[in-house]
């Protein structure tokens, strides 16, 4: 399912974009519960998600030309994501804990990586840190156990919490845990959930 879904056929740039699309969300089983592609979804739900997005200094056209190809390969990668990261891209090995050169001190490496629907390659456009800890309770993939595939999830996990003290994974498990649960139709955290769906609206 695409993450788009047509309501119309009558759109109009400068229209309310969502009066004429609906879009696929993570209520679908086509997402892990923490908000990773698992079908073929395409990148706009994804998109929508990215902190990066939501900090207003990235658009598609910064990484991309109107074609769709990137404007920035290799080791210039990581000049994507000079706008808000200027610190960790001057310095990534000291951010990455990755040696100097290799695939781990790309930013797209961590925070974009390719999975594979059928025999379309897609990159997670949420550009999220990888958490291991959700591959542990939902399945859903992670950098890490990507590249490294002769280690586990466990492994990944132990690491991610050594480099990084700050626990980003415990905000993911608990959105994704809720979201879980809502599938299920389990409502036993319903405020909890009805909180959440409250403060995501800014209210």
């Amino acid at each position: 399912m695409p993450s788009l879904v047509p309501l119309s056929q009558t759109f109009q740039p400068g229209e309310r974009f969502f009066d004429h699309f609906d879009l696929t969300t993570l209520e679908h089983a086509d997402y892990y519960p923490d908000g990773r592609d698992l079908g073929e979804n395409y990148t706009y739900t994804s998109w929508l998600m990215s902190p990066c997005l939501k900090s207003g200094k990235l658009d598609c056209n910064h990484c991309h030309t109107p074609s769709g190809r990137l404007r920035f390969e290799g080791k210039k990668s990581n000049q994507m994501c000079l706008p808000c990261h200027e610190q960790e891209v001057s310095k990534p090995a000291e951010h990455g804990h990755h040696a100097a050169g290799s695939k781990g001190n790309e930013c797209v490496a961590c925070h974009m990586p390719m999975t594979r629907f059928a025999a379309m390659g897609r990159t997670d456009h949420s550009m999220r840190a990888p958490t291991p800890a959700a591959t542990i309770a939902f399945k859903s993939p992670n950098a890490c156990s990507m590249c490294h595939a002769d280690h586990d999830a466990a492994w990944a996990d132990q690491w991610t919490r050594k480099w990084y003290p700050r626990d980003f994974q415990a905000e993911v498990l608990r959105r994704a845990e809720l979201i879980d649960l809502a599938r299920k139709r389990q409502w036993k955290r319903l405020p909890e959930m009805a909180r959440r769906l409250e403060e995501a609206n800014g209210r």
